[in-house]
Parts: structure tokens; C-alpha cells; sequence
């Protein structure tokens, strides 16, 4: 309980868009630690974690560059 509520917390000073990209990214430490611990996962399942994180890092690191050039 507590945990929830440091988490909770912290991400008041993280925008929005941040906040939903980092929790996408969750069930990556949850396979791993998983995958550690002998739970055994389809191909599938494998499969869309990639593509979401994928997609995360397509969306963090897409932008024009006529932006950035300012």
C-alpha cells in the first residue's frame, strides 16, 4: 500500500504522456523476472510485448526535424 502511494506521488512531476509510456513498458520487467522464476510464455505473447515497446520507442524518438533545427 504504501508503494502505490509513493508511486502515485512521484509521477506528479512526470507529464502524462510520459506516465503512459513508462507503465507500456511494464510487462517487460514482468516477463523477465517471470521468465527467471521457470513461468514458461507463448511466442505470442512475446511477439506484442516487442511490438509495444516498439511502438514506445518509435513514439520517444519520432518528431520532425524541423523542430529541432529552431
Amino acid at each position: 500500500m504504501g508503494s502505490t502511494f509513493c508511486s502515485v506521488r512521484s509521477l506528479r512531476y512526470v507529464i502524462y504522456p510520459i506516465q503512459i509510456l513508462a507503465k507500456s513498458c511494464k510487462p517487460v520487467p514482468v516477463m523477465v523476472f517471470g521468465w527467471g522464476m521457470g513461468e514458461r510464455y507463448p511466442v505470442r505473447k512475446f511477439i506484442n510485448v516487442g511490438f509495444i515497446v516498439g511502438g514506445v520507442a518509435l513514439f520517444m524518438g519520432g518528431g520532425s526535424s524541423a523542430s529541432k533545427k529552431g
